[in-house]
């Protein structure tokens, strides 16, 4: 029978700290959309209600105007995607960092190396499998005296 996963939040501090960064984030980046084309629609209805205006915007320039939302939309997204990147990178080196380090140690334990310890910056997740490993080497290490 095929293990079927019922509880998805295995580190709940963890999973809900991380799912609201990610979803703060991408709100706070959807938001500048609307305020950037609501702008834009501003800018057009107050321009446009004067004769002068109304009369110069010929489809060339409608067209030359567009191309130039589309352009600077363009740019905005390259620049979130970008800004969105090293937001990642940073909080993904706070998850991996210390799995990095849980690997080595493991490997370093598996070799034989009981003095093998580990600690995590304050920043960094997962400290409770800090405190887990390191108890379970030192209980492997008294175990090992008293034989």
């Amino acid at each position: 029978m095929q293990y079927k996963r019922t509880n998805f939040l295995i580190n709940k501090k963890f999973q809900l700290k991380f799912a609201f960064f990610v979803s703060t984030w991408i709100f706070a980046l959807s938001m500048i959309y609307p305020i950037v084309i609501y702008n834009i629609f501003e800018f057009f209805l107050k321009n446009v209600g004067t004769a002068n205006v109304a009369s110069q915007l010929t489809p060339e320039i409608i067209k030359s105007l567009e191309g130039q939302v589309i352009f600077v939309l363009g740019i905005l997204q390259l620049i979130f995607l970008g800004v969105t990147f090293i937001l990642t990178i940073f909080m993904s080196h706070r998850i991996a960092g210390p799995l990095f380090k849980l690997k080595r140690a493991i490997d370093d334990v598996a070799k034989g190396n009981l003095d093998q310890r580990i600690y995590f910056r304050k920043t960094d997740h997962f400290v409770e499998l800090q405190d887990s490993f390191n108890d379970m080497v030192q209980n492997l290490s008294t175990r090992q005296r008293d034989h």
